[in-house]
């Protein structure tokens, strides 16, 4: 996911409706900066110290999301301001890959899901036919050992319930010419682009029902699931889990692991798969992950992978 810039704030936006991730940390900051530039500050601190606080703030604050949705905007010479709704996102397990895509191009936009004619709906439904099993109509998604996934257009099922929360989000049009110090410049707050992992990890608690939480799977030793997503590989590697660290992300990481299943990488290799791992983890806010086997994807080593992250024997 990625700010929303204040160029995107139009009306196809609204008409678009993507599901939006508001971190309402940051957008309590910003009431607060501001209530600083109309000088409204509470209490009796000197204006300068304010300044520090925010800035202080800003770079300690903890991200805290809401799905939202945009629901209308207006425009005046010096800014936009959209208005949101909060959501609830209401799915199950994504059971498949298909079932990953299908969720991605939800979030991309609600209104092409709510548009969607009853009679297609019901085409669809039918066209999923189980082969192992009755299914289970209470899941939203069904586990893939309750109905296998085989239709690439799967979009049954996913919905959103609107809340009584809306927001105001102000985008200037020069943040930096508007604002009279540089403390004093508006955080990131609301977040469009937003796919399944992002979901998971800000939305869901992280919880995931491939890798249990570990954010890696042995993709020989799930039982048939890794296949479902096409992370099947030989046994005895730790692979990124391709539902909460994302498709893309775990078949680069698969070619990597099939690369040196049984040769040792390069040192430059090596790093460079553990720099994009952290990387990975850091953007989705997972603190204490670490492999169970050695650094290179494989089991055994003397370098292994601390909890927390680091290098030790």
């Amino acid at each position: 996911m990625r700010p929303l810039k204040s160029d995107e704030v139009r009306q196809d936006l609204v008409n678009k409706a993507p599901v939006l991730l508001l971190d309402t940390t940051k957008f309590a900051l910003r009431y607060l900066i501001r209530q600083v530039e109309v000088g409204k500050m509470p209490g009796n601190l000197p204006t300068e110290l304010w300044y520090d606080i925010i800035d202080i703030s800003t770079a300690i604050a903890e991200p805290r999301y809401e799905a939202v949705r945009p629901i209308a905007f207006s425009s005046s010479e010096h800014e936009q301001i959209l208005h949101c709704r909060g959501i609830i996102l209401h799915w199950g397990d994504l059971g498949c890959k298909h079932m990953v895509r299908s969720a991605d191009k939800f979030l991309q936009s609600l209104s092409f899901y709510e548009q969607m004619s009853q009679e297609k709906r019901l085409e669809l439904a039918s066209s999923r036919v189980s082969t192992e099993g009755p299914v289970n109509e209470d899941n939203d998604f069904l586990h893939p050992s309750d109905k296998p996934c085989h239709d690439a257009d799967d979009k049954i099922r996913l919905s959103t319930e609107d809340t009584d929360t809306t927001y105001a989000i102000d985008f200037p049009r020069d943040t930096t010419s508007n604002a009279p110090t540089p403390a004093l410049h508006l955080p990131d707050c609301l977040f469009t682009a937003v796919t399944v992992p992002e979901v998971i990890a800000w939305l869901k608690d992280g919880r995931c029902w491939v890798c249990n939480g570990e954010r890696s799977i042995c993709p020989g030793c799930t039982g048939g699931i890794a296949s479902l997503f096409d992370a099947f590989m030989g046994c005895g590697v730790d692979l990124a889990c391709p539902l909460c660290l994302g498709l893309s992300f775990m078949e680069e990481d698969k070619d990597y692991c099939e690369d040196y299943y049984e040769v040792d990488p390069p040192s430059d290799v090596k790093a460079a798969r553990m720099a994009r791992l952290r990387s990975r983890w850091a953007e989705l806010g997972y603190r204490g992950v670490g492999f169970r086997q050695d650094p290179d994807g494989r089991k055994g080593g003397a370098d292994s992978l601390r909890q927390d992250g680091t290098f030790g024997s």
